[in-house]
């Protein structure tokens, strides 16, 4: 389990496992500084990384490839996952 205490429930495990689309998984970071909560983001700072770290955890458990978004603005982010979307190898 990761360290923030979140254990991923198992249907979220065997669906990232047998709904596969792509070997590459685009992540953003927890990043304190834009961090919000609101209606719909209900989760505190904490429980948001230990959620990240969970998912982190999952998808390289299952031979995706991790990609983490740069902590930038928005447009810095879109040609980050553009320049990168279909690139065999980085």
């Amino acid at each position: 389990m990761p360290s923030g205490g979140v254990h991923p429930i198992t249907h979220v495990i065997q669906a990232a496992d047998l709904f596969r689309y792509q070997r590459r998984v685009f992540i953003a970071p927890p990043w304190r500084e834009i961090f919000v909560t609101d209606a719909e983001r209900k989760q505190d700072f904490a429980e948001a990384h230990a959620t990240y770290e969970a998912m982190v955890t999952v998808y390289a458990d299952l031979g995706y490839e991790l990609v983490s978004l740069p902590l930038a603005p928005v447009a810095e982010r879109v040609r980050f996952v553009r320049a990168r979307m279909w690139r065999i190898n980085d």
